[in-house]
């Protein structure tokens, strides 16, 4: 392979996500879904892995649903959050199976954010499985290093046997954090969260009102507090929180400024 992976055509009779479980049960490849058609090498990247911890790596599954989802994902226009599950289970017979779940912001949901993507496929060497909190392996494979795929196959949302399954959540208060985190003219941290300033504007002034709505009832509970400065100047807007709001918000930070 010179270029990047050499794409697969699947001319074969059987659906495609059966064709992605024969390249990663019969022939143990890892796979990641992207919108991107052509991605010759996959560099690292800060993100979280399954269990919310903050790593530096290439990501890919030991999967062949999973990454279907996030390759027909519209990534460019879709801002909300994604709440997925993606875990296997043995039962009493020793038999495995997986389990899945996909949910994503309901207002986006109903507008079919959904295109054509493509699976890679790696080989392992260089990735280990992510270990969760009980030291158990997980569908979820990563690498420190560049990793270059093998293979490419392009997958269409008909593709995806899950997706008059795909569930909708209320992600208005993530995507009110993110607009405001996508914005701000500085930053200050404070003992118990951030303090964001901003120009003024009636829409910011409308905006927060919305985040307010969105708060009050928040679980865990975050504190929306305002600052305006006299003689038109800036204004704060102090988020705050116990001990999750403040990792939520570094989190989300770091996502935003990725």
């Amino acid at each position: 392979m010179q270029e990047g992976a050499e794409p697969i055509c699947t001319t074969h009779p059987y659906p495609t996500h059966e064709f992605l479980c024969y390249l990663v049960e019969q022939k143990q490849f890892l796979l990641h879904g992207s919108n991107k058609a052509a991605i010759p090498k996959f560099e690292p990247r800060r993100q979280t892995d399954y269990e919310g911890r903050m790593i530096t790596a290439v990501f890919a599954a030991e999967d062949s649903i999973a990454p279907m989802f996030y390759a027909i994902l519209d990534r460019s226009s879709y801002k909300g959050s994604i709440r997925n599950t993606f875990r296997q289970f043995t039962d009493d017979l020793r038999h495995s199976r997986n389990y899945y779940r996909f949910s994503i912001d309901t207002d986006s949901l109903a507008k079919g954010p959904w295109i054509d993507g493509t699976v890679y496929a790696f080989s392992r060497e260089g990735f280990e499985p992510v270990i969760d909190e009980q030291g158990n392996p997980l569908l979820e494979w990563a690498s420190p290093n560049p990793a270059q795929p093998k293979l490419r196959v392009r997958v269409t949302p008909n593709d995806f046997p899950f997706l008059a399954n795909v569930q909708g959540h209320d992600d208005r208060l993530q995507i009110l954090i993110v607009k405001f985190l996508s914005s701000f003219e500085e930053l200050r941290k404070l003992d118990d969260g951030f303090a964001f300033r901003y120009g003024w504007s009636r829409v910011l002034g409308d905006d927060v009102v919305m985040l307010i709505e969105q708060c009050r009832n928040n679980v865990p509970p975050m504190r929306v507090d305002l600052v305006s400065e006299p003689n038109n100047g800036p204004i704060w807007l102090h988020l705050r929180g116990p001990t999750e709001i403040k990792d939520m918000l570094q989190h989300a930070i770091e996502q935003v400024r990725m």
